[in-house]
Parts: C-alpha cells; sequence; structure tokens
C-alpha cells in the first residue's frame, strides 16, 4: 500500500470516532457522562496509537505518530473541557 493511503486510514478511524462518539453522546441521557467516557477513551485510543507507530518506525507510517498524536490532542481537549 502507498503512504497516502496509510494517512487516509488514519484521517478516516478520526472521522469514525467523531461519528459513533457524537452519535453516543446525543442518544445517552446523561450528556456530561457519556461526553466524559467517549473522550477519554479515544483520547487514550489515539495516544496509544501513535506511541505505537513511534516506536515502530516503518517506513510507510512514518506520518502516523503525528497525525495520531494530533488526533490524540483534540479528544483529550475535549475531555478536559467536559469539566468545566
Amino acid at each position: 500500500m502507498q503512504t497516502k493511503y496509510f494517512k487516509f486510514l488514519a484521517y478516516f478511524s478520526f472521522i469514525i470516532s467523531l461519528i459513533y462518539g457524537f452519535y453516543h453522546i446525543i442518544k445517552a441521557f446523561d450528556f456530561v457522562k457519556e461526553a466524559y467516557i467517549y473522550t477519554g477513551i479515544f483520547a487514550l485510543i489515539f495516544l496509544n496509537l501513535s506511541l505505537l507507530f513511534s516506536l515502530l518506525k516503518f517506513k510507510k507510517t512514518r506520518n502516523y505518530p503525528k497525525i495520531l498524536g494530533i488526533f490524540a490532542a483534540f479528544w483529550a481537549i475535549l475531555h478536559f473541557l467536559n469539566y468545566f
């Protein structure tokens, strides 16, 4: 696979996490609890994926740590904004 397909896969996983998270947050009875749970879960998933790909350092996935780190930061910021 080419590098652009790996980037597309990273962006696609982020879009799917947005759709899945916001769907369950809107559908839930307790908005704050669900937002806290899903933003935390996705922040941890993208952070761990970023760490994994930074340790592996494959040639085709060399941009993954940067991209997945940005996605993890997005979910972490939403997670901590949930406190306010």
